[in-house]
């Protein structure tokens, strides 16, 4: 009731109060964290915005979106330990999602964890996506290549990247060493 008379005087701190106050009298329900991270979000809060996503995927462990905005968010900040824990549940709850592998792949290749990282780039590319996207997890897989010393997997990689999307720079600027030439 408090929150709908807010909203109704539009009144942003009183609902605000409201949400925070409902959030920690019953910190099971998730709708109270919906509505303080679309302020956080508003007031560009990211850290906040972060922790309240955070509480949000631990209580709705099913929720492709949250889970799938959740690893974004830790991909875009570099939180990788976190982001790989996060990746390995947002692909469990949406396994067809190839930017989902992708957050994660990206997650495990800065951990040093390059073969798990191409595992998830190569589920990427087998999802439904748009060209530019499957583009992206095909460049990714290429550096993962690159990294575990496969010269041949990472000049197919390269050449898949470039053939769904030959605008992608990350993929065209990578140097591949001819095959049979070795990686030092």
């Amino acid at each position: 009731v408090r929150a709908e008379l807010a909203e109704l005087k539009k009144d942003k701190a009183a609902l605000r109060t409201t949400y925070e106050a409902a959030a920690r009298f019953d910190p099971s329900q998730t709708e109270p964290l919906k509505k303080l991270f679309a302020f956080a979000e508003e007031d560009k809060q990211p850290e906040k915005a972060l922790d309240i996503l955070q509480r949000w995927a631990l209580l709705d462990q099913h929720d492709r979106h949250v889970w799938g905005k959740l690893l974004a968010r830790l991909v875009d900040l570099k939180h990788w330990a976190d982001a790989a824990k996060a990746g390995e549940s947002a692909v469990y709850v949406d396994v067809e999602n190839a930017g989902v592998h992708i957050g994660y792949g990206r997650a495990l290749a800065e951990l040093g964890q390059h073969a798990k990282a191409a595992f998830e780039l190569e589920s990427a590319t087998l999802c439904n996506a748009p060209p530019k996207v499957k583009s992206v997890a095909q460049g990714l897989l290429a550096r993962e290549r690159l990294a575990m010393n496969d010269a041949a997997g990472a000049k197919a990689a390269k050449d898949a990247a470039l053939a769904l999307d030959p605008g992608n720079a990350e993929a065209r600027d990578l140097v591949v060493p001819a095959v049979g030439a070795g990686i030092p």
